[in-house]
């Protein structure tokens, strides 16, 4: 449900300004893109340039891709095979990044693409702890890629602790809060400066151990998602991050609030099946009935 919600709005925020970017006069053509593509020597093949631009490069296949995309993310969302549709879905929006080059090159929008591959190997029905620890693994490369890339900036700023002093400056439609934020003490900004990168280099480990850990990179991932939802726009970066760090949401909560949900909407709840081990639910991956649909 959560993911398939995202993708929805991402689709929806492409779809006002498809044909602004890629359109016939837009920031950057998809028919140029084309033109330059097929002006190589080499023949441009569907494997080349995989997106549905390839055959057909109007505006009107601009508008109507989106409204695909909404198609198949609204589908998942009621259930009607979520799995085909995240990944009709992932080719859907891995053209639209091919065809935009520079506009959907951002981090959120390479992790839509990948969250909806992911997500076709999510079952709702029977457990996939391969596929939730691949979920793991791709909310821990978020967050320590992030962290890699602060370590090693040429500037030094992030290590000397003057990069939050100069951050929310920068920070992406600013909203009201970010004036706030921008003037706390400089101590302050030196503990947010030192503290990101803990929590995205040491602490997003805690992703593939125990439940405390886990529990503690949740908090982490929690707090700096919020501030980053309260003091800029990142797109769907915010929420779509948030989708997977329900993974590390203990067993149990999940488990109450499936029930919780499935009791609303007049469903049965998770089903016990027997096991060597006594009864357990059979769904024991944490929220994956609802992390999909």
């Amino acid at each position: 449900m959560a993911l398939a919600v995202v993708s929805l709005l991402a689709w929806a925020s492409l779809w006002s300004q498809a044909t602004v970017l890629i359109g016939w006069k837009g920031l950057t053509p998809v028919q140029q893109t084309l033109l330059q593509a097929r002006g190589s020597d080499v023949y441009l093949n569907l494997l080349d340039f995989p997106s549905i631009f390839f055959f057909s490069d109007s505006d009107a296949m601009v508008t109507a891709g989106c409204v695909a995309g909404m198609a198949v993310s609204g589908l998942a969302l009621l259930g009607v095979a979520p799995r085909v549709m995240f990944g009709i879905n992932a080719l859907l929006y891995l053209g639209y990044c091919i065809a935009a080059q520079t506009f959907l090159a951002f981090q959120w929008d390479n992790l839509l693409v990948e969250s909806s591959i992911l997500a076709v190997f999510l079952s709702r029905s029977r457990p996939s702890p391969a596929a939730h620890w691949m979920g793991r693994m791709l909310l821990f490369k978020v967050f320590f890629q992030s962290g890699y890339a602060k370590l090693t900036s040429p500037r030094g700023d992030w290590l000397d602790g003057t990069a939050m002093q100069h951050y929310y400056e920068t920070a992406p439609l600013p909203t009201s809060l970010t004036w706030y934020a921008h003037n706390l003490p400089a101590g302050w900004h030196t503990v947010e400066s030192w503290w990101t990168l803990c929590f995205e280099l040491v602490l997003a480990w805690g992703v593939f151990l125990g439940r405390v850990p886990r529990r503690i990179a949740l908090m982490a991932f929690g707090a700096f998602l919020l501030l980053d939802f309260a003091t800029a726009n990142y797109g769907f970066f915010v929420p779509l991050t948030a989708v997977w760090c329900i993974l590390l949401l203990p067993e149990q909560t999940c488990r109450q609030v499936v029930d919780g949900l499935r009791s609303r909407t007049h469903r049965p709840p998770l089903p016990v099946e027997a096991s060597r081990w006594g009864l357990r639910r059979a769904s024991c991956a944490p929220a994956s009935p609802w992390l999909l649909r």
